[in-house]
């Protein structure tokens, strides 16, 4: 709950507590990350309507999530596919 916070501590770099916003402009970069209640259940699996379903990127080497599931086209964002 609440809204989460990025920090860079390299002396050269300095950010403390800014939102998301702050920290892709902070970074120029991080363009499609999001802030969302990934709308979990009580077992820790993506609800339906969940903003993390398919905003994923594959990657190869992570065709199947957590309990083994194949990745769907595009994956799920997280250890979950719906």
């Amino acid at each position: 709950q609440g809204t989460a916070l990025f920090t860079d501590q390299r002396a050269d770099t300095y950010l403390e507590d800014g939102p998301l916003a702050t920290w892709q402009a902070h970074i120029r970069g991080d363009a499609n990350s999001f802030s969302a209640d990934p709308l979990l259940d009580e077992t820790g699996h993506l609800r339906a309507g969940s903003p993390a379903q398919e905003r994923g990127l594959f990657l190869s080497a992570v065709d199947h999530d957590f309990d083994g599931d194949p990745r769907g086209t595009p994956p799920d964002i997280g250890a979950d596919e719906r």
